[in-house]
């Protein structure tokens, strides 16, 4: 577990400016890059990708974490702060538990993928040996025809 520590402490309004300046920095970089990732799982179209994907959302999720926690803190000790700051801090959280649930979202949409390509994988490996299976008995099939064949030409 990541300990964030908060100053409390802080009467200054100027103080207060630079920390929600800070917090909501982090919690928009956080943000693009998330998007960002989650915007390429929807083009994903090889299995490889899938498992590169997912470590990529399984990032970005520790990231957003982080910067969740951070944001909550500062808005627990934002008591003192001026109430558009405050603001500012819950609406960043918000955006923070958003984010992290659209981010669970795509995690679950690409075991949803990685899922359906591991099934038509297997349908198609299936297939496979029903056709090999069944090349042997078909070519014993026009074999036995083969050799019937002179035998009904001369009675017809």
């Amino acid at each position: 577990p990541m300990l964030v520590e908060v100053d409390d402490d802080v009467d200054d309004a100027t103080s207060w400016d630079a920390r929600a300046d800070q917090a909501a920095n982090k919690a928009a970089e956080v943000e693009v890059d998330a998007r960002q990732a989650i915007d390429n799982v929807k083009a994903l179209k090889e299995k490889s990708e899938i498992e590169q994907a997912r470590q990529v959302l399984l990032h970005h999720q520790k990231a957003v974490t982080a910067v969740q926690k951070f944001v909550s803190a500062e808005t627990l000790a934002a008591k003192a702060a001026p109430l558009h700051l405050k603001q500012d801090l819950q609406s960043a959280a918000q955006r923070m538990r958003k984010l992290q649930a659209d981010l669970k979202e795509a995690l679950l949409q690409l075991q949803k993928k990685f899922a359906s390509e591991v099934k038509a994988e297997e349908v198609e490996a299936k297939a496979e040996v029903l056709e090999r299976e069944l090349d042997p008995l078909e070519n014993e099939h026009m074999q036995q025809l083969e050799e019937m064949m002179p035998g009904i030409n001369e009675k017809i």
